[in-house]
């Protein structure tokens, strides 16, 4: 028996090879773009880290933690970068302009992180991007306006009052 494209077995085993060659090329690209951005995180200030874990040592639960993260967050001011490992990168920042770079342009693609959150909170503001994402932010920003939230100030201070009083610190040093 011949193998060619105009039998059914030739035609399936090129239709295979087509998809497979294709999903080789994006997993490529795909790779190319994380290296460059592991790369490119890696020029960040960053303290300093050991060469397999990164910081994850220091970055556990609890009041180390915190007192690691404020020291830090006074060393670099606007931006630091913290390693959980030596590939998986947390870019932590108050810098209230970086802030708005980072979150005021859905015309950036998600990374392919995102892809894995969908199972567990869905397709929704965090993952859109481009004309849906900013219809859908148009529709939930007044929800978050300034005179609305005045409304519920005493409830905050109330509820934060009762967790305080109630979990001086189970809450707060587990964090």
């Amino acid at each position: 028996m011949e193998l060619t494209v105009n039998s059914p077995i030739g035609a399936l085993v090129a239709v295979v090879l087509v998809l497979a060659l294709t999903l080789l090329a994006r997993s490529i690209g795909a790779w190319i773009t994380w290296i460059r951005d592991i790369v490119h995180l890696r020029s960040l200030p960053s303290p300093p880290k050991r060469w397999i874990i990164g910081h994850s040592r220091e970055l556990g639960f609890g009041e180390k933690t915190m007192q690691y993260c404020q020291k830090n967050q006074q060393k670099y001011p606007k931006l630091c970068v913290y390693w959980i490992g030596p590939f998986l990168p947390l870019v932590t920042t108050s810098d209230v302009e970086a802030m708005k770079q980072l979150f005021l342009r859905p015309e950036e693609p998600k990374s392919m992180v995102y892809n894995y959150l969908i199972p567990w909170i869905g397709v929704g503001l965090l993952l859109l991007t481009g004309e849906k994402w900013k219809r859908h932010r148009r529709m939930l920003t007044p929800a978050f306006h300034l005179d609305i939230l005045k409304g519920y100030l005493s409830v905050f201070n109330e509820v934060s009052n009762n967790l305080i009083v109630r979990e001086p610190c189970s809450v707060l040093c587990s964090l």
